[in-house]
């Protein structure tokens, strides 16, 4: 048997962000304006964790849209916000400067669009 452990904080918070990012998207549907903050937890899990928390939990949360809502708008909604929240979260990670930060959030804006 392989000794894995598990890690519950870890777990607890990565489910909780995913459950606030699903709210979020949900959200999203009646308030348009809302995308801006739709990457946020996404950076946060980046940051806090690494990219595999990221991925699981933008996945999950796809899947709980997709439930709830439209598959194809959660679908396309997932992957912007999974691609920029990822972006920022290395830029942040990385400490790159400002200007590098900004350019390269609106071309991968531009190329998930």
């Amino acid at each position: 048997m392989n000794n894995k452990s598990y890690d519950t904080k870890r777990l607890t918070e990565c489910a909780l962000i995913t459950t606030i990012l699903a709210i979020m998207v949900l959200i999203n549907v009646y308030v348009p304006m809302f995308f801006v903050f739709l990457p946020i937890p996404i950076v946060i899990l980046f940051l806090r964790y690494d990219l595999k928390a990221s991925i699981m939990s933008s996945i999950v949360s796809g899947i709980i849209i997709s439930m709830m809502g439209q598959p194809i708008y959660a679908l396309t909604s997932i992957i912007m916000n999974f691609i920029v929240g990822i972006t920022l979260g290395y830029c942040i990670k990385n400490k790159k400067k400002f200007y590098f930060t900004l350019t390269l959030l609106a071309i991968v804006f531009i190329v998930a669009m």
